[in-house]
């Protein structure tokens, strides 16, 4: 394992897991966070998404300053295309993307923007599924989303596998579009 910022280490490619014994020896790289972020939003089906990049990492910043758990934005970005295909189908997708407080026949959380909903995800997820970074997103994928009492983000006995799926298709769909980009980007150069 390699420690990569503070007090988070990494024990696969994108596990990233709180271990409050190690220091800070490398930070964030925000920019990139955004820039992946801007890259798989800007695909042609999430036209019109209120979803940025900007606001994914404001997100994740404001919750690594303050509680120090990191969330991947390929995880944000699966579970809001998942839930509301990027804050443009559902209920109430403009201003809560993640669906949270959202069930079959009621509505129970409402949020005044997008940037309050994308939070109080990144909220949720650092302190109740990763249990302030003594879970990995892998665990949760693997124990279908259940947070640290038990209970699952959504009702589907398929959804962590489902949620992990998608992150992994995000990570590659990302990298991939990238490597492409600086190949036609050479070429026209």
């Amino acid at each position: 394992s390699r420690t990569i910022s503070q007090s988070i280490r990494v024990d696969k490619p994108s596990e990233i897991k709180l271990d409050k014994t190690k220091t800070k020896t490398k930070t964030i790289d925000w920019v990139e966070y955004e820039r992946r972020g801007d890259i798989y939003l800007n695909r042609d089906r999430f036209i019109n998404t209120p979803i940025t990049g900007t606001m994914l990492k404001k997100c994740a910043r404001t919750v690594y300053d303050s509680i120090d758990v990191f969330i991947p934005v390929e995880l944000a970005l699966a579970q809001a295309q998942w839930e509301s295909g990027m804050g443009l189908r559902g209920r109430t997708p403009k201003n809560n993307p993640c669906n949270l407080g959202e069930y079959t026949d009621k509505t129970v959380l409402r949020y005044t923007s997008t940037t309050e909903g994308m939070m109080a995800y990144y909220f949720l997820i650092a302190r109740n599924y990763l249990d302030y970074g003594n879970k990995t997103i892998f665990e949760l994928f693997k124990n279908n989303m259940r947070d640290k009492n038990g209970y699952r983000y959504a009702s589907s006995d398929t959804y962590g596998s489902r949620i992990g799926k998608q992150y992994h298709f995000i990570i590659k769909w990302i990298n991939n579009t990238f490597i492409w980009f600086k190949i036609k980007s050479a070429a026209d150069n």
